[in-house]
């Protein structure tokens, strides 16, 4: 394999190009199989797999074989990225349903107190004036624009609100501070599943973790796949509105600990040095 990524990379070979295409064209039935959300009706399995061989054709084009990364890594997120434009493109849901699901996640945020509560389906459904069934079916709705921005996704520090891990994280990157992004990211959304309801944690960690497809998860659980795409998607919502709130935290944080007007920090006088108190710690 090696030797046709070096024809096709260091010559332009075109063969070589097609044949790296062809050996990897069950990375996009993988994927696709994967998806766990239902195709809007303006969208063909077929449509998916176009759209997924699209994303391939970029990967195998920008994929650098001098990286000790596996193509498949890499490519992955092209393709799944290129399902979910395909999916975004004939995306039907309301903009006041898309209202309501952002006063949710914005109650979530404010109920959760920097990510170290974990409020009830029933308490951010008060807060918006829904009941719960409304609420659930409000994130459920909202399932493809959760997925998408989790990826299953986490907004760095670093990243502006909207963009998603893909986009964010280099997959190549091999630098200690990737590294160290990376261990930072992990921990996090381990914080975050860990938080979730049991039912939609084993949802997530049937499917994340342990390779499930929606139908498997079904039968161990003994519900149906609707039941559990419900379910998932629920579970995505809680994740975004979760770590959004820790990125709230955290950016509130750092503003208060950077320099202020007149050069001088918090509770610092000029020419006079302090320490910053830890998280947890109050300022004096």
């Amino acid at each position: 394999m090696m030797r046709l990524w070096q024809r096709f990379k260091r010559r332009g070979d075109p063969q070589a190009r097609h044949q790296l295409i062809l050996h990897h064209l069950p990375l996009v039935r993988f994927v696709q199989a994967r998806l766990p959300i239902s195709l809007p009706s303006a969208v063909t399995p077929e449509d998916l797999t176009s759209a997924g061989v699209v994303g391939l054709i970029r990967a195998v084009d920008e994929f650098d074989p001098d990286r000790a990364v596996e193509f498949a890594t890499f490519a992955v997120p092209c393709i799944r990225g290129a399902m979910f434009d395909q999916l975004r493109e004939h995306d039907t849901v309301p903009r006041s349903v898309r209202q309501r699901a952002n006063a949710i996640e914005a109650a979530y945020v404010e109920l959760s107190d920097g990510g170290r509560k974990s409020p009830t389906i029933e308490d951010v459904a008060a807060a918006v004036g829904q009941t719960p069934e409304e609420a659930e079916r409000t994130m459920v709705a909202v399932g493809l624009d959760s997925l998408v921005s989790l990826g299953a996704s986490y907004r760095t520090p670093r990243s502006s609100h909207d963009q998603t891990l893909e986009s964010t994280a280099d997959v190549q990157a091999t630098t200690p501070l990737a590294a160290l992004m990376a261990k930072e990211r992990d921990g996090i959304l381990t914080e975050a599943v860990a938080a979730l309801p049991p039912a939609d944690r084993r949802v997530i960690v049937l499917y994340y973790r342990d390779g499930l497809m929606l139908k498997e998860i079904a039968e161990v659980l003994s519900v149906t796949k609707a039941r559990v795409s419900q379910i998932h998607a629920r579970a995505l919502f809680r994740l975004r509105a979760h770590l959004a709130a820790i990125h709230q935290s955290r950016s509130t944080r750092r503003d208060a600990s950077r320099t202020v007007p007149g050069g001088t920090r918090h509770g610092q006088s000029a020419g006079l040095e302090t320490h910053t108190p830890g998280p947890g710690v109050p300022s004096r």
